[in-house]
């Protein structure tokens, strides 16, 4: 793509739509402006846009600059109404709490067939409150989990189910930086869960029909049972499911965490790669109605509905939508007008269409990284790959290879960065490897479900396949166990990534050979992210902070220091499980921590630490009153391992005021303790109930 500056955007009609439209969803999303700012503006916008209509043409022409910031500022309250009108959708039922008669059950439909997961069968459900006179009040969608029985009878996509638990509002993060269900689920419209037992609830009469779904999802049930028949390894079966339709549930978290550490996850992501393929394939089985121009309309309306039919199969992702998106304009384009139109245009088509339908798209991180690829991909693949020439034929295909990631690389890495905090820096080499490897993988499984009807062609596919993702997975986890191959603890803020896009733009016209201003635009922009790291700098090495995280099989208290940290834990790091080592490494990302200290806190009855002034008591297991008397006056006192400890005989030891329950304790101990606080006139928190406990010094 050469062509650049003013001129260029006559070309991109879209691109110029989506900047405001993606400015009014964003800024909806961030702050709750409400809807009469953007009613107003769009109200004096279009008024404005009409008086001109009433201008002599020398006015028009002499205040056009007037009408295009008009035009901008419709766009911008359109994206706030779509923003307003997609919460106004996903709200549009009850609450899971409301004030006043208590329901007499809930019903719920199973929308998705139910995943096994460790210790129970997971499903999300359309739910209804029952009330006393027999009304049905809809509410909130609910993830539902059955608890793992044999004599408990699992109910199927679209049964309906009574219901006598009440559902409970999914939580915030419990701890700093870490996953958030409340603001995840509820982009969904979804607004609770619950847990099932036997006597929780009773199938009904009545069935929702759904056929498409369940076509959708006996299609996917097909696709992995012909897998998991043919790769006997399940490793190897896990990568392949997730590598063809995108089911993770059986992805190894090893291997999941290598392919994230080396830069190629995009490779067991559906995406761009997977639908492309799939759109040539069909193109190419289909290519004798191409040949004449009558049936070619034919040919889309056959291929069409095939990467739809997939995309929907594979869950409808941000990423697969807009590849899917993308392919189905450029199809009908070429159909109608004979030519394809300008890349950038169409994918920034494909942006608007795919927001307008969706705009929690915008703060998806799959969302971000697909279109910035692509567009990436789009603005400087030629650049790269003109800028060395190669004769040799083979040279030049691989050196295409590295032209396209390296390319790819440059718009992604701020997002990874900002996200992550960390950049696989042997990325070209694990793709130069990891992408060929894995679209030859791709094919050998469509091919495998091709001839799926004869088990012995099956069979050899199967063990080819496998024995590709052996080499692949040793590959990957060589380059993730090469010394230095992450630059981790990278911290970014949103001003630092907005900052860092300035620099790659003047950096890119500079490089063009553009004007001057572009070098004096680079210097400011580097400087001002200079400045800005800097500042975040200084903030966070201010920072005191004492965090006693919410884990449920472990004691973790996090001593925030500046950018350093002291972890105490009741478990050896190697033994914690991987959510407790996710949970601690986002927080590690939340307070911007570069030094880390982590240290176990002995198996005793009552552990006594001090930092920063402060006198910390942790109590665990029985008979901690034994050791009272050894005990210090306290300042926070947390309590785990559901203690026996007695609140009332140590506050009178230890004066203390506030008291944190983890989450090693059992709810029914945490109420109980909650009360005697209360009776005691004590600060009292529970990680469990609200999160973890935060106190700033």
């Amino acid at each position: 793509m050469e062509q650049s500056g003013p001129g260029i955007m006559k070309e991109l009609p879209f691109l110029r739509i989506l900047i405001p439209f993606a400015a009014g969803i964003t800024t909806r999303l961030i702050y709750p402006v409400g809807n009469v700012f953007p009613a107003a503006m769009m109200a004096i916008s279009l008024a404005l846009i009409l008086s001109f209509r009433f201008l002599p043409i020398w006015a028009v022409w002499r205040y056009a600059a007037i009408r295009a910031i008009a035009l901008h500022a419709v766009l911008f309250a359109a994206g706030c109404f779509i923003m307003a009108a997609r919460d106004l959708a996903d709200h549009r039922q009850q609450s899971l709490k409301e004030e006043g008669e208590k329901p007499m059950g809930y019903i719920m439909t199973l929308l998705q067939p139910t995943e096994k997961k460790p210790r129970s069968h997971r499903s999300i459900t359309k739910t209804w409150r029952v009330m006393a006179d027999g009304e049905m009040q809809p509410i909130q969608r609910c993830i539902v989990y059955f608890k793992k029985d044999d004599s408990l009878q699992v109910p199927k996509i679209g049964d309906r189910i009574l219901v006598f638990k009440d559902p409970s509002p999914l939580k915030s993060s419990d701890n700093p930086g870490g996953f958030n269900p409340s603001v995840f689920y509820g982009r969904q419209g979804i607004g609770g869960s619950v847990y099932l037992q036997k006597g929780d609830y009773l199938i009904i009469s009545g069935k929702e029909k759904m056929w498409a779904e369940r076509m959708l999802f006996k299609a996917r049930d097909s696709i992995l049972g012909i897998l998991r028949t043919h790769l006997r390894d399940p490793a190897a079966a896990g990568l392949a499911e997730a590598l063809l339709i995108g089911y993770r549930n059986d992805l190894d978290a090893d291997i999941a965490d290598a392919y994230a550490n080396t830069g190629v996850i995009h490779v067991i992501a559906i995406s761009g790669l997977h639908i492309g393929m799939l759109y040539a394939i069909f193109m190419w089985l289909t290519g004798p109605l191409n040949r004449s121009g009558r049936t070619a309309w034919l040919q889309l309306l056959i291929v069409l509905p095939c990467i739809w039919f997939f995309s929907l199969m594979t869950g409808a992702g941000a990423s697969v939508m807009r590849s899917t998106c993308m392919f189905t304009l450029l199809g009908i384009g070429k159909l109608l007008m004979g030519r394809r139109g300008h890349p950038l245009n169409t994918l920034s088509a494909t942006a608007f269409l795919l927001l307008s339908y969706q705009p929690y798209w915008i703060a998806d991180i799959g969302f971000q990284l697909s279109f910035s690829a692509v567009a990436s991909i789009m603005i400087f693949y030629d650049r790269v790959k003109n800028s060395l020439v190669f004769f040799n034929p083979l040279a030049e295909k691989h050196w295409e290879m590295v032209a396209i990631t390296m390319s790819a690389q440059i718009l992604t890495t701020p997002v990874i960065l900002l996200y992550f905090g960390q950049f696989p820096v042997f990325f070209l080499l694990t793709n130069l490897v990891a992408i060929p490897l894995s679209s030859l993988i791709l094919l050998g499984e469509i091919i495998l479900c091709a001839f799926s009807f004869s088990p012995l062609i099956a069979t050899n596919i199967g063990s080819v396949l496998e024995l590709g993702i052996h080499w692949m997975n040793g590959y990957v986890f060589r380059m993730d166990a090469v010394p230095f191959s992450v630059i981790r603890d990278i911290h970014m803020t949103i001003p630092g990534i907005i900052l860092l896009y300035g620099c790659i733009l003047c950096a890119t016209k500079w490089i063009s050979g553009h004007a001057m201003h572009w070098t004096l635009g680079l210097i400011t922009c580097s400087a001002l992210f200079s400045i800005e790291s800097v500042i975040d700098t200084r903030k966070t090495e201010k920072q005191r902070i004492l965090v006693v995280m919410h884990a449920s099989d472990d004691r973790l208290i996090m001593l925030v220091n500046g950018r350093g940290s002291v972890t105490y834990a009741g478990q050896k790091e190697n033994t914690r499980s991987r959510i407790t080592r996710q949970n601690i490494a986002a927080t590690e990302r939340f307070y911007h921590i570069e030094h880390r200290e982590k240290h176990s806190l002995p198996d005793t009855s009552a552990v006594s630490l001090k930092w920063q002034g402060l006198n910390l008591i942790i109590l665990n297991g029985n008979d901690a009153a034994g050791e009272s008397e050894k005990i210090i006056p306290a300042d926070l006192i947390i309590l785990s391992g559901n203690t026996t400890a007695d609140i009332e005989h140590w506050h009178k030891t230890t004066a203390c005021k506030v008291w944190v329950a983890d989450g090693t304790n059992s709810m029914w101990k945490i109420l109980k303790w909650k009360k005697e606080a209360e009776r005691l006139h004590l600060q009292f928190h529970s990680t469990s109930m609200s999160g973890a406990y935060i106190q700033r010094i």
